[in-house]
Order: structure tokens, then C-alpha cells, then sequence
């Protein structure tokens, strides 16, 4: 496969060394850790299914959402901002030691988080949202300056306000966190579904949106600098992710209303944009194109259930399968895009890593590209597995059926670890086979050289 060529600026690939760039060990232990949330998203669909049928809204249901929400999605979207805040801006972190602090405190926080939900164990419960609240505060703290930088485009325009609905969400968050964990109060459900709103749209939806405005024109090479969709797809996303969680927060229908419409906006524009760069492409389709436009039928698909959620002739329990049915559609949206990007993202890092150590030539004796550093066949097995987990988890889901939502979870689960073995582990088995290659000229001339003396 001929290598991509990205960007004229270098400062906007993410896999050559920048200035602003932050080593590449950062964003890949983020990434190796979103890895391990979407393999804990599959076994804890699998594992809980019936309990999630049960009751949608108990504490295990809860577990399993904020497994996919903050082990998988808001880790991934971690790792992206840690690379490409910097990078875009031109403007490092204030600190990598505190994008370590923001890892490890978000990783165990997570992990602690679900535990509480899934045993009910009060003292986790506080314990790990004081941890995630550190964490979000201590990377806003962190990118604080880059994502100020001023006529950086839409991009980190829209990463910056996803920040601020990260930490609002943090904020609810913690409050819920608290309260509950001390029995001072419990969270009333419109709140709860205001704080998912601020997760959900206002930071994953957001931020993903903003990250493939920058992502989309680089691995498409597509170039279009008077487009207005970007704009309003992350303008119209923000606003109306502010006005429906107000209007969840106040039981004001008239707001709510005002702010799904504008987030309906903000995903046809979103659409839109994909469609323009696809038009405009000067390089062919690929894998990452398959990931990303399952991921956008995942989309629609929540459209679609969330607006036959709100019809008034839907009864309550049908209304919570449907709900929830949607929030997994998300889910799928986001999740496939992550792991489509995942086979770029990482091998352009680790492509500089091995370059940097004097590695040039691939394992078949040509220049080493970028295709070299993962398998495209395990690529789209991962393909088939996690887009078939999400259809049957959404499926069951809508159905109130277990069986496909245990099958989904297994698919999820397997897919995830495929992806991070193909990752993770397939540069180093051509990493030893081209140190290998290398070094058997060398043998072969010391054998000469024994010989002949």
C-alpha cells in the first residue's frame, strides 16, 4: 500500500515528530487502555444481559453504561485530544507529567466506578468519582492553553467545548457521586438523563465530531476550505446539547424540544461533511472508510429509535428499551469510528517510533509504510465482530431479548481484543523480523570472514 501523504504542514500529522507533540508512548498507553474498555464493554453486556432486561435502569445497567461511556468512548477520546490539541494548536501541554496523572487517576477512577455500581459498594463510589473528577480538572488544567489557541479552526473550536461539557458532566457527576455514596440524596432520573446528555452529545458526540473534521480531509486528502457543514455541525451539536439537558434538568418539554432539534441539525450537518470529503477525495476507499460508514448508519439507526422513543403512544416499559436501545446505537456510532481510526492513528505513531530507531525498511525488503504495522485481514474480522456486537446488542436491546444482547457482548468483546492485538502486537513481530533481515547479512559475512581466516 503507497503511503499516505497527509498534510503539507507537519505539525498536522500525527504520526511525525512536532514540537507540540507529546511522546508517543502518551497517546498509545490512552489507547491501550480504551482497548481494554471495549474488551470489559463486550464480557459486561454479555455477563449482565439478563439484569439489564430485568431492570434498564438498575445499577448493573449503569455499570455497563459507564463501561462503554468512560472505559472505552472517553478514554479513546482522551488519547485523541492528548495527540491532536497540541499538534493542531502548535502549542504543547503545560505538562506531560500531568497528562500521566490524568491517565492513571481517569484508568483506576473508571475501573473503581464500575465496581461500585456493579457490587453497590458506597465507599468505591466516592472514592472513584473524586478520582474522575481530578482527572477531568487536571486535563483541562493541561490543555487549557492549546485549546484557546485562537484561528486554529473548527477543530479545536469544538474540542474546547467539549471540554467544558466534559467538566460539566464531571461536575454533575461527582455531585451524583457523592450524594449517593453518603445517602444525603438520590440523583431524580430527569437529572440523570441531563448528566447523559452533557456525557453523551455534549462530550463524545462533540468531540468525535471535531476530531474527524481533522481526521476525514487528512486520510481522504480532501480539501474543502469554504465547506460551512463542519461549522454547523459543531455549533448546532453544542447548542443544542446544552438546551436539552436544561430542558431534561428543568422539565421544560418547549427547551428540550428546541435542543434535540438542534442536534438533529448538528448530525445531518455532520453527515453532510462526511458525504462532501468523501466527494472530494483524491485517494480511494479503504478498511477505515468501512468503519466509518457502519459507524454513521449506527447513527441514524439512534436517530431513528430516539424519535420513536419520544412518541407519546410508545408505553413507559417500551420507552426504556427503546432508550436504551438508542444510547447503544451511540455507542456504535462512536465505538466503530474509534476503532476504524485506531488502524491509522496507531500505526502512524508507531511508524515514527521505528523510524526513530533506525528502522526504514520493511519486513519484505521495500521502504516500511504505514501498512506494514498491522494486519488488514485481522482488521476487518475486527470489522465484522464489534459492527455485529453493537447490531445485536441493539437488536435485543429494542426486543427486550437476552440471547442477542450475549451474543453482541461475546463479538464486542472478542472484536476489541483482536483490534488491540493486531495494534499492539503486530509492529513488534515486524520489528523482529526486520532486525532479523538485518542482521543475517551480517552473519552470513562473518561466517565469509571465519572462513577464509
Amino acid at each position: 500500500m503507497q503511503q499516505p501523504t497527509v498534510s503539507s504542514s507537519p505539525r498536522s500529522i500525527p504520526g511525525r515528530s512536532a514540537p507540540a507533540a507529546p511522546p508517543a508512548v502518551l497517546p498509545l498507553s490512552f489507547l491501550g487502555m480504551a482497548g481494554a474498555g471495549i474488551i470489559g464493554v463486550g464480557v459486561a453486556a454479555a455477563s449482565a444481559a439478563a439484569s439489564v432486561i430485568d431492570n434498564p435502569t438498575g445499577s448493573t445497567a449503569i455499570a455497563v453504561v459507564h463501561t462503554t461511556m468512560l472505559a472505552f468512548l472517553a478514554t479513546a477520546l482522551l488519547a485523541a485530544m492528548h495527540q491532536f490539541v497540541p499538534v493542531i494548536s502548535s502549542r504543547p501541554a503545560r505538562s506531560n507529567t500531568l497528562s500521566w496523572i490524568t491517565l492513571s487517576s481517569f484508568s483506576i477512577g473508571v475501573w473503581l466506578l464500575i465496581a461500585s455500581f456493579a457490587t453497590r459498594t458506597m465507599p468505591l463510589l466516592a472514592i472513584s468519582g473524586s478520582l474522575l473528577v481530578v482527572a477531568v480538572f487536571t486535563v483541562a488544567f493541561n490543555l487549557w492553553g492549546p485549546l484557546w489557541s485562537k484561528g486554529k479552526g473548527t477543530s479545536i473550536v469544538g474540542l474546547r467545548l467539549a471540554m467544558l461539557f466534559f467538566c460539566l458532566t464531571a461536575a454533575f457527576g461527582g455531585t451524583y457521586a457523592l450524594g449517593d455514596a453518603n445517602a444525603w440524596f438520590a440523583p431524580p432520573e430527569h437529572l440523570v438523563l441531563a448528566h447523559a446528555t452533557l456525557g453523551l452529545i455534549g462530550f463524545l458526540g462533540l468531540g468525535y465530531i471535531s476530531v474527524g473534521e481533522k481526521l476525514w480531509p487528512m486520510f481522504l486528502l480532501a480539501h474543502r476550505p469554504k465547506a460551512q457543514s463542519p461549522k454547523v455541525a459543531v455549533a448546532a451539536t453544542s447548542t443544542g446539547a446544552i438546551l436539552l439537558a436544561t430542558g431534561l434538568a428543568t422539565k421544560t418539554e418547549f427547551i428540550g424540544a428546541i435542543g434535540g432539534g438542534a442536534i438533529l441539525i448538528g448530525i445531518a450537518a455532520h453527515i453532510t461533511s462526511l458525504a462532501g470529503y468523501v466527494k472530494a477525495r483524491k485517494r480511494r476507499l479503504e478498511m477505515l472508510h468501512a468503519y466509518i460508514f457502519l459507524s454513521t448508519a449506527f447513527l441514524l439507526v439512534a436517530v431513528g429509535l430516539a424519535v420513536t422513543a419520544a412518541m407519546p403512544s410508545i408505553s413507559t416499559a417500551s420507552r426504556y428499551y427503546f432508550v436504551s436501545a438508542a444510547v447503544a446505537s451511540l455507542a456504535g456510532w462512536l465505538g466503530m469510528a474509534i476503532v476504524g481510526h485506531a488502524h491509522k492513528i496507531v500505526p502512524f505513531i508507531t511508524y515514527t517510533t521505528l523510524r526513530a530507531r533506525g528502522l526504514r525498511v520493511g519486513p519484505t525488503g521495500s521502504p516500511l509504510t504505514f501498512a506494514d504495522l498491522f494486519s488488514q485481514r485481522f482488521g476487518w474480522f475486527s470489522w465484522v465482530l464489534v459492527g455485529g456486537g453493537f447490531v445485536a446488542v441493539i437488536e435485543g436491546l429494542a426486543a427486550s431479548s437476552v440471547l442477542p444482547i450475549r451474543l453482541g457482548g461475546v463479538g464486542i468483546a472478542v472484536g476489541g481484543a483482536v483490534a488491540l492485538a493486531n495494534l499492539a502486537l503486530w509492529p513488534r513481530m515486524v520489528s523482529a523480523r526486520i532486525r532479523s533481515a538485518q542482521l543475517e547479512p551480517m552473519d552470513r559475512l562473518g561466517s565469509v570472514r571465519t572462513s577464509n581466516g
